[in-house]
């Protein structure tokens, strides 16, 4: 759940996910100056927090909406060979796999829809993780490669309506 700036929320209900992530947001800090883990400096400034604490009572109607959109789209992509709708979570991001991509996008931004590739170059080519993939030739990517080329985020968002859903 994002806020105004630099600034998200993390919610669950599971305690040592939670725990792990107060953990992460304070360099790794378990108490003060024991590091158990890598981490981050992630805490929030009070406007942050004021923000996202205020979203909070709208977060499980947010949900529902968002994943009614993503229910939406999945029914109205269901007959169409060309894309595969990526399934799972709740819609944050609603991925579609397409082998001419950059044609479906140019034609959908025409038709005044936004889209995005989320991800488009795999994790074992990113520099940063490099070291950890020294023997990527070796590895089975060929599945990773192909969704980092068709992969395509359509617009959805909880204040979506079924007219704009099925526009797209």
């Amino acid at each position: 759940m994002g806020a105004i700036g630099d600034g998200g929320a993390i919610v669950t209900n599971h305690k040592g996910f939670a725990e792990l992530c107060r953990r992460l947001r304070n360099y790794g800090f378990k108490e003060r100056d024991a590091q158990h883990h890598w981490g981050y400096n992630s805490r929030l400034d009070e406007l942050q927090a004021a923000v996202l604490s205020a979203r909070l009572d709208s977060l499980d109607q947010g949900n529902i909406d968002r994943l009614s959109v993503g229910e939406e789209y999945e029914a109205g992509l269901e007959s169409v060979d060309e894309v595969c709708l990526v399934r799972g979570g709740n819609h944050h991001i609603v991925g579609i796999l397409c082998r001419n991509r950059s044609k479906l996008k140019k034609f959908l931004e025409r038709a005044g829809i936004q889209t995005s590739i989320h991800y488009p170059i795999p994790a074992y080519r990113q520099l940063a993780y490099q070291s950890q993939f020294d023997d990527a030739e070796d590895l089975f990517l060929a599945g990773t490669e192909s969704w980092c080329e068709e992969v395509l985020s359509l617009p959805c968002h909880p204040h979506m309506d079924l007219n704009e859903v099925l526009y797209v």
